[in-house]
């Protein structure tokens, strides 16, 4: 069964990698194909933005006096928690997309939908990060910059503050 999910994942990535956005008025609007190609043209879009976005928050962590990073285990985790949330994100959308109901297509669809609002999500939260960490002083920004890297965690946070 598992096999079956991820073979059918795959086919709809392919198939919708391989299909101009302009192909997808020849699908019937309100069906799964145009449905998850739309959901798939937008998270693509997000994502783009979302690597820009995250490159430059790198970038703000890696603070250097002279040579040397003032914090390198600190831009490695940054760099490291954004692979980690698109495997996340994979992953948890999939189970969402095998919670729907219907068709293996509409599973599809909804795991679609569901990865383009967690990148949706995960934009915000870093291009909040970055808006955040730019508002600091430059010289103060070690010191406090970790308060605006935090939200790109939402899990971590304690739910009572």
């Amino acid at each position: 069964m598992k096999n079956y999910i991820c073979t059918t994942m795959v086919l709809i990535s392919l198939i919708a990698t391989t299909i101009h956005a302009a192909d997808k008025k020849e699908w019937p609007s309100g069906g799964a194909m145009h449905t998850g190609l739309s959901f798939n043209a937008q998270k693509m879009s997000m994502m783009d933005k979302l690597k820009k976005k995250h490159s430059e928050l790198v970038e703000l962590t890696s603070i250097k006096e002279g040579q040397y990073l003032v914090h390198p285990r600190l831009v490695k985790a940054v760099q490291e928690q954004q692979l980690a949330w698109e495997e996340y994100m994979t992953k948890e959308c999939e189970l969402i997309g095998s919670l729907n109901g219907g068709a293996s297509t509409w599973q599809s669809v909804a795991a679609s939908r569901c990865e383009n609002n967690l990148t949706m999500q995960r934009y915000k939260r870093t291009r909040d990060a970055v808006s955040c960490i730019k508002r600091i002083a430059p010289e103060d920004r070690w010191y406090y910059m970790q308060n605006c890297i935090y939200q790109t965690a939402p899990l971590a946070i304690p739910l009572e503050r």
